[in-house]
């Protein structure tokens, strides 16, 4: 484990997967098919079908009102699933939904076709198991909050009975035999408060405070967001390679995973609303040593001109150096004073920033390039008190990372190359990786840890909503 610690031991759990985690059971194959008419309700199906469908509606790809859906319900909440995963994986170029589902009816292939789409993860198998037990929550009824405001230990009121009945049922908590009716604010009731506030990070008082009521109030309907992150699953690889990083957006956090054990967790900061993070699926290229930083157009506009606007030099003291965009076999910077001849507005078309390695570049000592996207990588960060915040969507779209020293010796495998490398004076030092380390960015709000506890994140772009 590295140095970091995982909020509630969140993404440990994510992660750890099982070989045989699905719980979709393929018939036996053995036997020839007993109808022309294949599909999904053909009889060597009995068993698979409704497997399937139960997987389709925690999708949510599928009603879960349909209790007997037909087969061209079931097609078309297939194709849904087919079209979803090679969107989230970004697949342009193959076969169409329709033309898998009809070649896999067509040699008759379903059951390969539900076992190549069904991912075989621990964590996923237990984000089904919360759904099912979430569904039933959704019958207990909801407790009057304003009635139990100001309600201490010792005191009663009718309502403090649903209250515990509601907190039970949340927490999956069996209660003793006659505590459903109890109406008495007592340590019980304390106790599954604690309990559901630790579960949320919440300050562990036992008290209703206005935090922890607003908390409850607004917790809603987790259903949409608990089939969102389901989804999602869909991204990954039906097994996760060796070695592996994983950036889990909403949750603000990086695992390094090895032969299936995560071996480090941090913390990162990822983009803004306006300017989010994107998922993606690819594999680390290189690593940069001392990085340069060439600011994109966005952040030239918005950040940089306006600082030239109030202070000429402004730039150059914070390290940049000017180079004419249209000779790129200049080696030496233009002096600004010879930038000034021309009028400022026209530095997007005629000239390239680029900012010198040092303490004011925003990538830090170490930048971790990505293969087939130059615009987002992973990167170190000189403000390492930003770290400390709980809600990290700060940056303009790149992943800054808390502990690049300890990522750059994970992934090459090198105790204390960091250290030897990032703080020579060559600049833009450019280190290929002799083993590959796929790295994915997941948007998944919604997990469940090994204890059985559902971990919720702020949905920061407002996707799982």
């Amino acid at each position: 484990m590295g140095r970091f610690g995982t909020t509630a031991g969140l993404l440990l759990a994510v992660l750890l997967f099982a070989a045989k985690a699905s719980a979709i059971q393929l018939p036996d194959q053995s036997s020839p098919p007993f109808t022309d008419q294949y599909g999904w309700l053909s009889p060597e199906l009995t068993d698979l079908t409704p497997q399937w469908v139960s997987l389709l509606q925690d999708w949510g790809v599928l009603s879960a009102d349909i209790e007997t859906p037909s087969e061209e319900e079931i097609n078309a909440a297939t194709k849904k699933v087919l079209a979803l995963r090679a969107e989230l994986r970004s697949e342009r170029n193959g076969p169409s939904p329709d033309e898998i589902l009809s070649r896999a009816i067509k040699q008759h292939r379903l059951p390969e076709l539900v076992n190549e789409l069904t991912p075989e993860y621990a964590g996923f198998s237990r984000l089904r198991k919360a759904i099912s037990a979430e569904m039933r929550r959704q019958t207990v009824p909801l407790p009057e909050f304003g009635l139990l405001t100001g309600l201490s230990l010792g005191q009663s009121h009718p309502e403090v009975a649903v209250f515990r009945t509601y907190l039970a049922n949340i927490l999956d908590h069996a209660l003793p035999p006659g505590m459903a009716e109890r109406p008495v604010w007592d340590p019980s009731l304390v106790l599954l408060l604690k309990t559901y506030q630790k579960q949320h990070g919440l300050e562990v008082s036992g008290r209703l405070d206005e935090r922890t009521l607003r908390h409850l109030q607004f917790r809603g309907n987790p259903l949409p967001a608990m089939r969102y992150s389901l989804r999602q699953w869909l991204q990954l690889p039906k097994r996760m390679p060796d070695r592996t990083v994983l950036v889990n957006i909403p949750h603000f956090e990086l695992l390094f995973i090895e032969a299936g054990r995560v071996e480090l967790v941090m913390p990162v900061i990822v983009g803004k609303p306006d300017s989010p993070t994107p998922t993606l699926n690819s594999r680390f290229g290189s690593v940069t040593f001392n990085p340069s930083w060439t600011p994109p157009v966005s952040i030239l506009k918005t950040e940089l001109l306006p600082l030239l606007q109030k202070d000429p030099f402004a730039l150059k003291k914070r390290g940049f150096e000017l180079f004419p965009r249209d000779a790129s076999n200049v080696t030496s910077p233009l002096g600004w004073e010879d930038f000034w001849q021309h009028e400022d507005t026209r530095i997007l078309g005629r000239y390239v920033l680029r900012q010198i390695p040092g303490n004011n570049n925003p990538l830090g000592r170490v930048r971790f390039n990505l293969q087939q996207t130059q615009a987002i990588y992973l990167h170190d960060t000189p403000q390492k008190q930003l770290f400390g915040e709980s809600r990290r969507a700060l940056s303009h779209g790149c992943v800054r990372v808390a502990d690049a020293g300890s990522l750059v010796d994970a992934i090459f495998k090198q105790p204390g190359r960091y250290r030897g490398l990032s703080f020579q004076k060559r600049p833009d030092w450019h280190e290929a990786l002799e083993s590959d380390v796929s790295v994915h960015f997941v948007y998944m709000p919604v997990w469940v840890d090994t204890s059985g506890s559902v971990v919720v994140a702020s949905d920061i772009y407002g996707k799982a909503s």
